[in-house]
This record gives structure tokens, C-alpha cells and sequence, in this order.
């Protein structure tokens, strides 16, 4: 039957049609389990009867740099960055009375590294990298009516993760601080408006660099700065 088969075949070993490449996207299991962590309290706290608000935004994330080597001996200034970009996230916020709230945020963002040489800036040609945060919050609120100002602080770790396959994700520690506003045109819904500056700390820079993939890069700073906005549709429980 084998052999049947193989005599009829009508293309030889070396002529035989090659199986076009399928590239599957990535999925980030790292954001699955974030996002079930952040939802999966929900609803055990809007049982108890603590008012919960969820918050799903999108904003712009500011690049993000590792400070900058000055080098005597070629007069180079050089500094490696983390480039700007879109956003996306997801908050979870319970009451613990009228002003004092806690919860857990995560948002991602995927752009390239850029390399800033003497006023200078190319993004590095070695991929991009997916930088994700997820912080424990402690917020305040100034309720005044629909409107919410707040202060907002957290600690928690940044994921960077590059998006080439080949390249393992690094934590490391991070905190932030943000301000903002919740209005509410509904009794459920509103929007929410922020600004957030963040930093994390990234001992040994320049090795955790090299194993993510982007070896030889100048860092000479053990803390990397960013900036965001955001504005996102609240939902609460």
C-alpha cells in the first residue's frame, strides 16, 4: 500500500511543495494571570458590601531613561532609553471608607529602545521590549459631588520583557505617585483622568541589559524614570 502510494506520488523528495511559515502571535500568560489577579478580588470585595471601582485605561507613556555616560575620551555623550509610547491598563480600587482607598493597577506597553548619542536618537536594531507594571496602591480622595480628586501612591515590580523569543522577561522593584479625577455622569459610571511619574530600581544595569538582549549599551544609572497620562471609562461595584 506504502509503496503504491509512493510510486503515484506525483512530486519527488526534492520537489515536493514547502509548508509556508505560520506565525502565531505571542500571548503574554505574565498578562493573563495580572489581569485575573486584579479581577478575581473584585468580586469577593463587592460581596462583603466595600464599594469597588474598576477602571479600564489607555494613555501615553513617556520614554524612559537610565541617565546618561559622558565619555572624556571621544567627548560622546550617550544615553539609552526606553522610547514613548501608547498604553493600556486596568485599576481596581476598594473603599475603605469615605476617603481611603487600596488597590492593585497593571498596565503594558511595547515600544523599542532608542540610544541617544550626542543629540542624536536611533532606536537600537536589536527588537522591542514590553515593559509591564503592577502596583499595590493607597489612595485618597477629595469627594466633592459626581467629582473625585486624588492622591494616589503604590508600590509593586516592572516586568521587561523583550519581545524577541529568544530573551527571558526580568522584574525588578518599582513605586509611583499620580494625581488625578474620577467624575461620575451616572451612578456606576464615569471616567477617570491621571498623571503618574514612576521609578525602578535596576541594580547592575548595564548586565541586566546584556541578558535581555541588547548588550553593550551604556546605562549609568541604578534608577529609570517614567511619566504617563491616562483616561479611561470607571465602572463601580
Amino acid at each position: 500500500m506504502l509503496a503504491r502510494i509512493g510510486s503515484n506520488c506525483p512530486f519527488t523528495p526534492a520537489e515536493l511543495p514547502s509548508t509556508p511559515e505560520i506565525h502565531m502571535p505571542r500571548v503574554s500568560v505574565l498578562s493573563c494571570f495580572l489581569l485575573a489577579l486584579l479581577l478575581i478580588p473584585t468580586g469577593a470585595a463587592h460581596a462583603a458590601g466595600s464599594m469597588v471601582d474598576v477602571t479600564v485605561v489607555g494613555g501615553y507613556r513617556l520614554a524612559g531613561s537610565w541617565g546618561q555616560i559622558q565619555n572624556n575620551n571621544d567627548n560622546l555623550s550617550e544615553k539609552i532609553q526606553i522610547q514613548g509610547g501608547a498604553q493600556w491598563g486596568i485599576m481596581v480600587d476598594m473603599a475603605m471608607d469615605r476617603r481611603w482607598w487600596i488597590g492593585l493597577s497593571f498596565d503594558t506597553s511595547t515600544t523599542p529602545l532608542q540610544l541617544t548619542r550626542n543629540g542624536d536618537t536611533q532606536p537600537l536594531e536589536d527588537g522591542d521590549i514590553r515593559t509591564g507594571y503592577l502596583h499595590f496602591n493607597l489612595m485618597y480622595t477629595y469627594p466633592k459631588g459626581k467629582w473625585e480628586p486624588y492622591l494616589m501612591g503604590g508600590l509593586g515590580i516592572i516586568n521587561l520583557n523583550p519581545t524577541e523569543s529568544d530573551f527571558n522577561g526580568k522584574f525588578r522593584g518599582s513605586w509611583q505617585f499620580a494625581g488625578g479625577g474620577r467624575y461620575f455622569f451616572a451612578e456606576r459610571f464615569g471616567v477617570r483622568a491621571q498623571a503618574r511619574i514612576r521609578s525602578s530600581y535596576t541594580p547592575n544595569a548595564s548586565q541586566l541589559f546584556c541578558e535581555l538582549g541588547f548588550c553593550g549599551q551604556p546605562i549609568s544609572s541604578s534608577w529609570m524614570w517614567q511619566g504617563d497620562g491616562l483616561l479611561g471609562l470607571v465602572i463601580r461595584f
